[in-house]
């Protein structure tokens, strides 16, 4: 049985339609993860910005002022100690 071009298209056109309706949670689905994947990619990106490059430093020095003070003081030489 031969078929026109015509019905072949429409014949495809419908089976399309039918497997695009058949898969369409899944591609729902698919499209959910990859922006939560795009998301996640941007506030990791964004987290390591030069906005927060500029905080670190002053975090950083606070945190080790405090720990030099300690350090020295756990860490003295015992014939340097008072006492």
């Amino acid at each position: 049985m031969t078929m026109s071009l015509d019905a072949a298209a429409q014949v495809m056109r419908e089976a399309m339609r039918e497997t695009v309706r058949w898969h369409s949670l899944w591609y729902l689905i698919q499209g959910g993860v990859m922006v939560l994947a795009g998301s996640r990619k941007i506030s990791r990106w964004s987290a390591n910005g030069a906005g927060v490059q500029f905080l670190r430093p002053a975090l950083a020095n606070d945190c080790q002022d405090q720990n030099r003070a300690l350090d020295a003081e756990l860490f003295q030489d015992p014939a340097e100690a008072p006492g």
